[in-house]
């Protein structure tokens, strides 16, 4: 394929790549020019979903609902329960409502609710009922399932389904309100049937705590059983181990330690026994080798027999030495009473000897016993040793023993709870809102049923237009121009209704016709719509012209004359009336123009402008030197039109158009024009644009609106690549305003 543009562009290619809504695809503005021109089919589609919306209004069934309320309160059934009495303030979270949101609307609740009601024998529930739409859906579908005999259960799943679908269960909020809502036929059946869910779910609680109580008591019973034997098999290893290692325990500790106390305190008894009984018998000892009549050792022996004797010694002494003064030491009663004390110091030396013997006795006696006592304190010690190594083993038994109790105890406990449960069981919801039958009905809501339809309508109607517009392949606006050409659109102009060009007249000279004396070579100042710009100076048509040639201006042919040639890809797009009437625009504007006709074979040009032109273009082309003599001038703008009449039908158009001549023909002409506009033939139709195209500095490219496709174009272009080159710029002509 033909590579068109500069930098590498296939045309082709591109146009295959080209969005199928233009550059605007994407924009506000794209969407809303889509609308616009396929407003009607939207407006179409909108009313048929209306039409639809209103006969789904008028055939759908009024349905009626009633609504019931529940709270679920942690609070109320914790005085009923010691368990539930010991939960934190009975605080529910937000899962547990919800949770308790999908039980209601469970099938099982349901089930309940339908045999509760025996709404299998009821027609609303089990025969297919709702809209003619939905009638005539399920007769559809059976024409296509095998049809069978309704059993029993299929009834009843019927009625349960027939639940599902109108029951609405919601929670109110952020509250601990659980909303109940039914729809039905009959507004006493909605209300009655909206209340039978809400008593099911409260009954359906009330069964499952009391199952849960129950199945928990049979189970504590079986486990408390067998924790009774465990701690009885514990308890018993206890006290089989301390018979067995002679353990005696008391309300203060073992009798060992208990013993080994006594032993010890008896023991420091005896010690100081010892000691007393060793010291007095040391002083006894001291007194035997001093003698017993100094006072300090009467004194230590404590002895009422050595102290009488003492006193009577004492007095004795004293008596002798008063006896003594008197008379004289060897006086007889003197000598007689010193005989006396001296038979008492002997019979207190033999009372200090008994003393002496019995103290040593006692001392003995005393030993003996902190002996005895050292004996079985030691004894005990090594008992005791070994009695504590038990005691690691025995505070084991006792703690597994102790486990085994405190288990059992809190299965007891909770045994006890659990029959309390099962006795007076009780539920967290409540209801606090009883379904009444509804005055006024629910479905079908007309509001929302339209808003439906137009919402449904305007997504058809859009889809349409959107699907319409990507199937069309023409041009629509002048951003998919540039978008798929790559060149700059110069805009839309509009079609001019109810004006043409002429077609009728005499017949061109060499095609027919005898040749007639020529007529004056003024054009025709007509309303035709080749002077449409110059009737029409402030149009959207004319202003679209002058932006072509500001355009020329900017080219870079400034400064010299501008041959610029008029062409489209297909017959009858209006390349003819926009050449005519850009010439026109220009001329009016002081510039020198010359319009020349280059459709030899046909002579559009010729018919509207010169119709009684008897030479022309080949003629020119044949004389170039003296070419004033073929011109026709507008009267009012002072345009020169050279038109395209033959003597005889022309075979080689393109031969001509490229001709010496035509080189020379439009030298000559840019000696004297600022402008020359050539209008050519469709690229499709003859190959005359082509063989021209190296004499022309600018095209301007026609194509009609919303008529000339991509395909057309592409391939016209594609067979003029010198056409493409030179383009000034593209022309969307015949839009709709």
């Amino acid at each position: 394929m033909l590579e068109l543009h500069r930098n590498s562009f296939r045309v082709d290619q591109e146009i295959n790549q080209a969005p199928p809504f233009g550059d605007r695809s994407l924009s506000l503005s794209g969407f809303l020019a889509i609308f616009r021109r396929n407003r009607w089919l939207v407006i179409g589609c909108l009313v048929l979903a209306w039409g639809i919306g209103a006969t789904v209004y008028m055939t759908s069934p009024k349905l009626y609902t009633s609504k019931a309320r529940m709270m679920l309160d942690a609070t109320r059934s914790k005085f009923l329960s010691s368990q539930q009495a010991s939960a934190p303030d009975g605080v529910l979270d937000a899962m547990t409502v919800e949770s308790q949101v999908e039980v209601v609307r469970s099938e099982g609740v349901a089930i309940a609710v339908a045999k509760k009601l025996d709404l299998a024998n009821d027609p609303d529930f089990t025969s297919p009922g709702g809209s003619p739409v939905a009638t005539a859906i399920r007769f559809v579908v059976g024409l296509f399932t095998e049809s069978s005999d309704p059993s029993e259960s299929r009834v009843s799943r019927a009625a349960v389904d027939n639940l599902l679908e109108n029951l609405t269960v919601t929670r109110v909020g952020l509250t601990y309100v659980i909303e109940i809502s039914f729809r039905a036929r009959d507004p006493k059946k909605a209300a009655i049937i909206a209340n039978a869910f809400s008593d099911a779910y409260i009954a359906g609680q009330l069964e499952a705590k009391y199952s849960e109580a129950k199945r928990a008591a049979d189970w504590l019973r079986e486990r408390i059983a067998e924790l009774r034997q465990e701690s009885f098999v514990a308890e018993s290893a206890v006290q089989d181990f301390k018979s067995q290692n002679n353990i005696v325990d008391t309300k203060q500790g073992l009798i060992s330690e208990q013993q080994l106390g006594e032993l010890n305190t008896q023991l420091v008894l005896v010690q100081g026994q010892v000691a007393e009984a060793k010291a007095r018998l040391d002083r006894v000892n001291v007194v035997m080798t001093e003698g017993v009549t100094n006072a300090a050792v009467a004194d230590t022996l404590k002895s009422e027999v050595i102290n009488r004797m003492r006193q009577q010694y004492l007095d004795m002494q004293q008596q002798e030495a008063q006896l003594s003064r008197k008379y004289g030491r060897e006086h007889g009663a003197a000598v007689n009473l010193r005989n006396v004390m001296i038979g008492l110091e002997r019979s207190m030396a033999d009372e200090v000897s008994r003393v002496a013997e019995a103290n040593k006795s006692d001392y003995q006696i005393a030993l003996l016993r902190q002996q005895a006592i050292t004996a079985n304190v030691n004894t005990l010690i090594k008992g005791e040793a070994l009695t504590r190594k038990a005691q690691v083993t025995l505070r084991q038994l006792e703690s597994t023993a102790l486990s085994y109790r405190a288990i059992f105890d809190s299965f007891l406990q909770k045994y006890v709870q659990s029959n309390q449960q099962t006795s007076v069981p009780s539920t967290e919801a409540r209801v606090i809102t009883i379904a009444t039958p509804p005055e006024k009905k629910s479905n079908p809501k007309g509001g929302i049923i339209l808003g439906i339809a137009s919402a449904l309508g305007l997504m058809a109607g859009a889809a349409a237009a959107f699907g319409r517009e990507a199937l069309d392949r023409t041009f629509r606006s002048t951003e998919s121009v540039e978008s798929t050409l790559r060149v700059s659109c110069f805009g839309a102009l509009p079609f001019v209704a109810g004006r043409k060009l002429r077609r009728s007249g005499p017949k061109i000279l060499g095609l027919g016709e005898p040749k007639t004396d020529a007529p004056a070579r003024d054009l025709d100042p007509g309303e035709s719509i080749a002077r449409y710009v110059i009737n029409d100076p402030f149009s959207r048509f004319a202003e679209t012209l002058r932006t072509i040639r500001v355009a020329a201006d900017h080219a870079g042919l400034i400064g010299k004359s501008k041959v610029i040639g008029v062409v489209s890809a297909m017959p009858e797009e209006g390349a003819t009336t926009i050449a005519a009437n850009l010439a026109h625009l220009v001329a009016h504007a002081g510039n020198h123009v010359l319009l020349i006709d280059g459709g030899l074979r046909d002579a559009g040009l010729t018919r509207a402008l010169a119709p009684t032109a008897a030479t022309g273009l080949l003629d020119a082309i044949g004389r170039p030197e003296d070419t004033n003599e073929f011109f026709w001038q507008d009267g009012e703008t002072g345009l020169k039109f050279l038109p395209a009449i033959t003597q005889e039908r022309p075979i080689h158009t393109a031969e001509k158009l490229s001709s010496v001549g035509m080189d020379l023909l439009l030298k000559k002409a840019k000696e004297n024009f600022d402008y020359i506009i050539i209008d050519l033939p469709p690229l499709t139709k003859a190959v005359d644009a082509r063989a021209i195209s190296p004499l022309i500095e600018k095209f301007v490219f026609v194509v009609e609106w919303r008529k000339t496709s991509y395909d057309e174009v592409i391939g016209a272009l594609s067979t003029a690549p010198m056409v493409y080159e030179k383009m000034l710029g593209v022309v969307l002509n015949k839009a709709a305003s």
